[in-house]
């Protein structure tokens, strides 16, 4: 089988890819504030944190240099939010995210030279929260059974484990950059679209599988460059949906202009996997 890889020629516009899901108000979503450290000690830079939907990928972002990331505009709901970094174990939990709340999460990521120590009972106290969350205390002599060591929803009787600390509080302006939405210049990739043509990967299972089509997705560019978040308008597959975002990932950009200066902006790109 004879494999080659396609890039669609984007074409760079005001109009950003939008999916079939009711339209979301910035009113009516929520965010997502969050650190990842590492049990070993210290932050884990560069960790690539997404939020699936019923199993299919929708949002991506990654921790910057103090393990710190964030989402925004997400419509409200069930997800499962995932961390992945080499050299470390992925981490999945899940989460609720309710209208015009900030969610805000830390976690730890166990590396996997460190070997495995059993997690020490702690009992939480004094966690701030909203009407619509409670955190009870998880008693030492209580064994959790394993569905709910596998989850972390925001609902009453939810057990927080100490690495995993869950606090809602009302949306603010002042925790997401300064947007504007239709620059005079998007962002784009540099080098154009060839440079996104070369980074990307085609998966082996997605190979093996016969896995291929175009992977849409909207880009969120800071006015450095740097890749805030990306979301996936039209999936494929999720094994190609991942390698669309961690193709974005290692792409750099061109950040947007609008009025002489460099602004944070949108542009969406579609990424397409052909075999041959």
């Amino acid at each position: 089988m004879k494999l080659s890889v396609f890039i669609l020629t984007a074409v760079l516009g005001t109009v950003l890819f939008s999916d079939s899901r009711a339209a979301v108000t910035e009113d009516e979503s929520g965010r997502i504030v969050g650190k990842v450290a590492s049990t070993a000690g210290g932050s884990v830079a560069g960790a690539t944190i997404i939020l699936f939907e019923n199993g299919a990928v929708k949002f991506s972002t990654r921790t910057d240099k103090n393990g710190n990331f964030s989402f925004v505009n997400i419509p409200p709901g069930m997800y499962q939010i995932s961390a992945k970094k080499p050299g470390f174990a992925d981490f999945a939990k899940s989460i609720k995210i309710n209208p015009r709340f900030t969610l805000k999460i830390k976690f730890d990521m166990q590396s996997k030279d460190q070997p495995v120590a059993p997690a020490p009972a702690v009992v939480k106290a004094d966690l701030p929260a909203n009407p619509q969350m409670t955190v009870k205390a998880t008693p030492a002599t209580e064994e959790k059974p394993a569905e709910r060591q596998e989850t972390l929803a925001l609902q009453e009787d939810t057990p927080v484990g100490d690495s995993e600390i869950l606090v809602e509080s009302e949306a603010t302006t002042g925790e997401v950059p300064e947007f504007v939405a239709n620059p005079e210049v998007l962002p784009e990739p540099e080098g154009g679209i060839v440079a996104l043509y070369k980074n990307i990967k085609y998966p082996e299972l997605a190979i093996k599988r016969g896995a291929e089509g175009t992977v849409l997705v909207n880009v969120t560019v800071d006015k450095t460059g740097t890749v805030l978040q990306v979301d996936i308008v039209k999936s494929v597959d999720p094994i190609l949906d991942e390698a669309a975002i961690n193709t974005i990932y290692v792409t750099k950009f061109i950040p947007a202009s609008h009025q002489g200066k460099t602004v944070t902006s949108t542009v969406g790109l579609p990424v397409r996997f052909k075999l041959k």
